[in-house]
């Protein structure tokens, strides 16, 4: 019984040194980006749209952080390529909108706009004239093939192969006991 369970606890350990000692991480990206846009066709839903490109392998999240400008509540429509993917709810000056997954998308550029729609509140009388605020984007950028592959520290070798060889100890008194 006690050997099972050190057999156990030691694949365990030499399982999670290995994925520690060996750096596999993945990699995300978090970028801020200032947008505006001055809004000129009336009404609340704006004209013109931000936009921000990005490079991706596939992970697309954004949020919107309003500036201390912002005189009255606005909601980000978030569009990937031209495309609507999500709306927020409507926040005020430096409210944020927390991040929303907008992906996944196909591995590479894309085009991230940002329109923004108005509410009547504050200096918003019922036709949105501008907007500005801030936008945090995380991705997972592309590794350039120039990059090492990650691999196992000297120390994590050591640890690995000092556990494997418990492993095998355990094992074989195991073995011994049950003969």
């Amino acid at each position: 019984m006690k050997v099972d369970a050190a057999r156990r606890f030691l694949c365990f350990a030499a399982l999670g040194i290995g994925v520690v000692a060996g750096g596999v991480v993945h990699a995300q990206t978090t970028t801020s980006y200032p947008v505006s846009a001055t809004c000129t066709g009336g009404g609340q839903l704006c004209n013109n749209i931000a936009t921000i490109n990005v490079t991706t392998t596939g992970l697309l999240q954004a949020q919107f952080v309003g500036s201390s400008f912002l005189c009255s509540n606005i909601r980000i429509h978030f569009l990937v390529d031209g495309t609507e993917i999500a709306v927020t709810p409507f926040v005020g000056a430096l409210g944020s909108t927390g991040f929303f997954n907008l992906g996944p998308v196909s591995s590479g550029s894309h085009v991230l706009g940002l329109r923004a729609e108005g509410q009547t509140s504050g200096c918003n009388v019922g036709t949105l004239g501008g907007w500005s605020g801030t936008t945090q984007v995380t991705t997972n950028p592309a590794i350039a093939a120039s990059q090492p592959v990650p691999t196992l520290s000297e120390w994590g070798v050591i640890l690995l192969l000092a556990l494997l060889g418990g492993l095998g100890l355990v094992h074989l008194r195991g073995n011994e006991r049950r003969a």
